[in-house]
């Protein structure tokens, strides 16, 4: 999967936006908000606790 298609994909699972929260990338990733913690290497918070999604992206891309 390329990373245009995960950023597509994971704006559709959060309605179009642009940030997600922890726990909205836990359910993406279908695991637990403490193992999606762990993938999340670069992606830093914006807006309080939410990240950008093309950040949390790459974080997916570099574990591949």
């Amino acid at each position: 999967m390329k990373k245009q298609e995960l950023i597509k994909e994971m704006k559709q699972s959060v309605g179009g936006a642009c940030f997600m929260n922890t726990t909205q990338f836990a359910a993406f990733l279908g695991r637990d908000r403490k193992n999606a913690r762990a993938c999340i290497k670069t992606a830093v918070k914006v807006n309080g606790n939410d990240y950008f999604i093309p950040d949390l992206a790459e974080d997916i891309m570099s574990l591949r």
